[in-house]
């Protein structure tokens, strides 16, 4: 049939859709003289148009074709980019090896290999379950990648951008170089994520088998959630994000370039978190498992929440926040400035408070544990205990005169609950002492001047 075909082609005569079949060797090789592939084959095919020619074999469209189940064997080395290429299950065999760019690329599970060596770029490849190994070293930029969980084998070795990728394996550890991804989701089964280089990612879906994910490069993302179970994980480049959710299984744990989160939760049994270049956050609670927190370099929070437990705060440059909860288990809280602090409140438990600037802070709640007030005289409003030791403690503070406009505040909080007939008996008496003689605790307060 070669001699014969070759003839009519060089007479100029038509080919037929057989006679391209029979050209491309779709059914079966063409077997020629001696090791070498016959030469008129490409003497013909080097003339032809090789999508029209498919389009006519296949009956579709030139830049949409699919491949049917007849065809077990499929070599299109010539081939440089097409739009669509789908090839129906039953199809066992591709040789791709000129492709550079598809648009929407479909891979059944009967072929249990594809290997695209200078694929580029692919708007959407879909790779069915059956398929088990995946080489596209070449391949740059893809918009939607799904693999599934057959596949033991996956190479995308310079793969730099992709919108969405749904990564399902049969082995445990995944290591892509992707810079850029949209919607990441690796499926159940992989335990180890390492991508090194991903630098952006709106969203990402971490399995719970994970105990391993390092994401280094990673500057920016959206929604991190990390499922319980996971152990290890590293972000040394996060700068920003939307959420973080931080489970007890993850011990340790270092954001030290996080500058700004919405949103960070971090479960109880979490030991340590370092962020130390955090400047702005809007929710914020500290676990009572992580007994030393350093926030160096917060200057405005929303919610601020220290759980029972914790033990030193340091809250250096923190200048605005809409509530800071302290517990009383707080032995030691570094704070040199309190900008717009609209509510305050710390503890039952807390023995003294001893703020370094109270001109901007609203509200105030006072436990009934506090023995000592500090520095108080310019806050707007301050919630006083109506329990007979809180009041007590509180007259004994106003006593001590750290300072006359302190103590003038609190006699003026007491007077209300006085009035309002709040003051226990067994405190009247000593209250009303102090009231009446105030020449008494000014005299005090100059003596401690003095001796200061």
């Amino acid at each position: 049939m070669m001699t014969y075909t070759h003839t009519k082609w060089k007479n100029g005569g038509e080919i037929s859709r057989e006679e391209l079949i029979f050209l491309y060797e779709l059914e079966e090789e063409i077997i020629g003289f001696g090791w070498e592939k016959d030469p008129r084959i490409n003497e013909i095919l080097s003339t032809r148009d090789l999508k029209k020619d498919l389009s006519i074999i296949f009956n579709c469209d030139e830049e949409h074709l699919i491949i049917p189940s007849t065809i077990k064997k499929i070599k299109l080395p010539k081939l440089r980019s097409v739009e669509e290429l789908k090839f129906a299950e039953g199809v066992e065999e591709v040789e791709l090896s000129g492709l550079w760019t598809v648009g929407n690329l479909e891979i059944p599970g009967s072929v249990k290999r594809i290997c695209l060596n200078e694929l580029v770029e692919a708007r959407k490849i879909d790779i069915a379950l059956g398929v088990e190994e995946v080489a596209f070293p070449n391949l740059r930029t893809v918009e939607s990648l799904t693999t599934p969980e057959s596949v033991k084998e996956l190479n995308l070795h310079v793969l730099e951008r992709a919108d969405e990728l749904d990564i399902a394996l049969g082995v445990e550890e995944i290591s892509l170089p992707v810079k850029s991804v949209g919607n990441l989701k690796i499926a159940e089964g992989i335990n180890y994520i390492n991508f090194a280089n991903l630098e952006s990612v709106n969203n990402i879906e971490i399995p719970s088998s994970t105990k391993y994910i390092f994401l280094d490069a990673l500057k920016s993302i959206k929604n991190l959630n990390i499922p319980e179970g996971v152990k290890d994980v590293g972000f040394l480049n996060l700068e920003s994000a939307d959420s973080i959710i931080i489970p007890s299984s993850v011990k340790r744990i270092n954001f030290k370039n996080l500058e700004e989160v919405k949103d960070l939760k971090i479960a109880e049994g979490v030991e340590k978190i370092e962020l130390p270049h955090l400047k702005k956050a809007e929710f914020l609670e500290i676990p009572s498992s992580v007994k030393n927190i350093a926030l160096y370099a917060l200057t405005m929070v929303k919610y601020l929440k220290f759980a029972e437990g914790v033990e030193y705060i340091n809250l250096p440059n923190l200048s605005s926040a809409e509530r800071l909860e302290i517990p009383s288990s707080a032995k030691y809280i570094e704070w040199f400035f309190l900008g717009n602090i609209q509510y305050l409140k710390f503890a039952e438990g807390v023995k003294c408070i001893d703020l370094p600037d109270t001109s901007s802070i609203e509200r105030l709640e006072i436990p009934s544990s506090v023995k000592d007030l500090r520095n108080l005289e310019n806050i707007r409003s301050i919630i006083i205990p109506k329990s007979v030791e809180a009041q007590k403690n509180l007259i004994e503070a106003i006593k001590k005169g750290h300072n006359i406009d302190h103590a003038k505040e609190l006699i003026y909080q007491l007077e209300k609950l006085y009035k309002k007939n709040l003051i226990d008996k067994a405190n009247q008496e000593e209250f009303e002492s102090i009231t009446n003689n105030e020449e008494t605790l000014n005299e005090s307060h100059e003596s401690r001047k003095g001796r200061k």
